[in-house]
């Protein structure tokens, strides 16, 4: 999964008070604009000056990657493991359709 499900992730899906897009993430592959929509309620506003992922899913990628650095990684029951809230490499080969060894985490 590309996604790490840590425990603040799990108490608001828990609680009802997630957008619906939280309660795709175990029932579906997300798309490209349900996957940067959760990214966006995940990360929060840095997202909004993110390029667009359908016209540059590098761009994307990039900032993303730099506010990962800043943001505390999580501890993931599923995975037995502290991670970040994004995989990179898993979401740049499944979710911007991005390919080969070039993508560095």
């Amino acid at each position: 999964p590309w996604i790490g499900y840590g425990e603040a992730l799990h108490r608001v899906r828990e609680f009802g008070c997630a957008p619906k897009v939280f309660d795709l993430i175990d029932e579906n592959k997300l798309v490209m604009t349900q996957a940067t929509e959760f990214i966006h309620f995940l990360i929060g506003e840095a997202v909004a000056d993110f390029p667009d992922p359908q016209l540059d899913p590098e761009g994307y990628l990039s900032s993303l990657k730099k506010v990962l650095l800043e943001t505390r990684p999580i501890f993931d029951a599923s995975q037995k493991k502290i991670v970040p809230w994004i995989d990179v490499r898993i979401f740049a080969k499944r979710v911007l359709k991005l390919g080969g060894s070039c993508i560095t985490s």
